[in-house]
């Protein structure tokens, strides 16, 4: 008896949609400005007081 898989590239396609939820969710807890790093990282950009918590973040994007 064999089990049924997901196609590899669908995995992948799946993993890489998980990633970038999880990078969005970050940037929205933990940044005011610049969430794509198109400039370097600066104190001014991170929030002095995180709301929420990363352990919450990839149950929510699941």
């Amino acid at each position: 008896m064999t089990t049924p898989t997901l196609a590899p590239e669908l995995l992948q396609r799946m993993d890489a949609y998980w990633r970038a939820a999880n990078y969005v969710s970050v940037g929205q807890i933990y940044l005011y400005d610049n969430p794509l790093l198109k400039r370097p990282l600066e104190l001014a950009h991170v929030k002095p007081l995180v709301v929420g918590h990363w352990c919450t973040v990839p149950g929510q994007n699941f």
